[in-house]
């Protein structure tokens, strides 16, 4: 349970000022997607809370954010936390069954959208495509899909607890 809520603090630590930047509201990626549902930080926060952690208020950001400049970076970087998402559904299982952690009591952030969670990643996906065909820059979207596993990697290395 420690080594999870260790996790969940270092994925709130990545995942709120990534959202804050790619959500905010001059985002060149808003005529493209539908934002309302995809922020990940509060379902972070709400099982931080019943576990009795430290308010992720008051956890560490990562500074060193993946390059955030043009919708084409954007995308890439929201592909990899929509398809963190997407495979969260079997760590949520494992979370239930190993730590009796359900969405409502601590294991809502890997529960990602429930039911929904394959609509809504073939919604981003056609949402991608559509930016794709139009605006042909699908190098931009690897690289950034890329330098943000590269981030959240260096930020979940940086950010390990000290034994």
């Amino acid at each position: 349970l420690e080594a999870y809520c260790q996790r969940l603090g270092q994925f709130y630590g990545f995942y709120k000022p990534v959202e804050d930047r790619i959500f905010g509201a001059r985002s060149p990626v808003k005529k493209w997607l539908d934002f309302k549902n995809l922020f990940k930080a509060p379902f972070l926060k709400l099982d931080l809370s019943p576990l009795d952690r430290q308010p992720a208020e008051q956890l560490p950001l990562c500074p060193d954010l993946p390059p955030l400049h043009g919708a084409a970076e954007f995308f890439g970087c929201v592909y990899v936390l929509e398809g963190a998402t997407l495979g969260g559904v079997l760590i949520s299982r494992h979370v239930q069954k190993k730590l009796a952690l359900t969405p409502a009591s601590g294991g809502r952030f890997f529960y990602g959208y429930g039911e929904q969670t394959g609509t809504m990643w073939l919604e981003f996906r056609a949402a991608m495509a559509a930016f794709s065909s139009v605006e042909n820059q699908d190098g931009d979207i690897i690289r950034s899909a890329c330098a943000t596993f590269e981030a959240l990697q260096h930020w979940c290395e940086k950010s390990k607890p000290h034994a």
